[in-house]
């Protein structure tokens, strides 16, 4: 025997028409032209509730700096009508209280500001529609706590990974810009920050110059302070090196007078990286090495030492890194 659905389903294979009732559709739009009038209706009344509202503040003290984090929503019991409680709970308004800080009342020597809400409904309540009624704000007090701000020059540091192509180097020093920042904080903690990092850049098998930005990170210690500038500049200078050779006499520092030292080998020979721009500017001069007297300690040999070479160079190594020596009376 067939039941109700399966007659249905034949009769819709069977390529028959099933014919709208009439009377259910004007049933159903009644019942939705009553539901919309009694929810209107409903909203034209007067209700009580508690909202949250969004709150800023204005006029903050310029001089000091503030150590606790405020409330960024205040709850509000208020009378209103329908229509503005229901636009509130969907956010169609973007209402928002400002609590102007020229009102805050003081106490431990200014470290310490505070707003009564309570006192303060009025102010609030001038913010609304006149026909909003606030009874009561939570919290009833809010606490500002106040340190003394103070500023300081912090250096620098870039923190960055780089590797080059081979025979390509840094020329000179990274140059940043500016090489210190300005902070500003509480005076009792501006005082322990030492140095300002930036975010590791990283840079793989260099072989042209860089200029780029790079960010500055502050400890979480020190998350409020304010900085004169979030980023720097940073400029890396790269050019292709070469490498040389020059040999170059032993000298022993610190011999007494009536003493002559002679080392073996007498000449050492320094292998070193130059920029191609700069080749012809090596003053081979300007090489020293030497070794100390005071380190001998009737050692066969003694270990030798840089003591100058021209700035743009990079000695790679030293050969041999001791020699023997023999000590002589005059």
């Amino acid at each position: 025997m067939d039941t109700g659905l399966l007659k249905l389903v034949r009769r819709l294979t069977d390529g028959e028409k099933i014919k709208p009732n009439k009377r259910l559709t004007a049933f159903l739009v009644c019942l939705l032209v009553s539901s919309l009038f009694w929810f209107l209706n409903s909203l034209s009344h007067k209700y009580t509730e508690t909202i949250s509202i969004p709150v800023s503040y204005s006029n903050l003290p310029k001089d000091k700096f503030l150590l606790n984090k405020l409330p960024e929503k205040i709850l509000l019991k208020l009378t209103a009508q329908g229509f503005y409680l229901f636009a509130n709970k969907i956010n169609l308004f973007e209402d928002q209280i400002v609590i102007d800080c020229n009102n805050l009342k003081y106490k431990n020597q200014n470290r310490e500001g505070i707003y009564t809400t309570s006192g303060g409904i009025d102010k609030i309540s001038s913010q609304f529609n006149s026909e909003i009624e606030i009874l009561k704000i939570f919290p009833d007090t809010i606490f500002f706590y106040f340190g003394n701000k103070k500023t300081k020059l912090v250096p620098i540091k870039f923190n960055s990974s780089i590797s080059f192509e081979k025979q390509y180097q840094l020329k000179g020093d990274i140059k940043l810009n500016p090489k210190v920042i300005r902070v500003q904080g509480p005076d009792f903690l501006v005082d322990s920050i030492q140095m300002i990092e930036t975010e590791t850049i990283k840079l793989n098998k260099l072989k042209k110059d860089v200029s780029l930005k790079a960010k500055l990170i502050l400890p979480s210690k020190y998350k409020e302070f304010e900085l004169s500038q979030k980023e720097i500049d940073v400029s890396l200078y790269v050019e292709n090196f070469t490498e040389a050779s020059v040999d170059v006499p032993v000298f022993i520092k610190n011999v007494p007078d009536n003493y002559t030292i002679k080392t073996f080998p007498e000449k050492i020979k320094i292998n070193y990286l130059v920029a191609f721009s700069e080749f012809n500017n090596v003053d081979k001069s300007k090489f020293i090495v030497t070794a100390d007297y005071k380190n001998l300690k009737n050692k066969n040999r003694v270990a030798l030492e840089i003591s100058g070479k021209p700035d743009f160079v990079q000695v790679i190594k030293i050969n041999p890194s001791k020699v023997e020596y023999i000590i002589s009376n005059k």
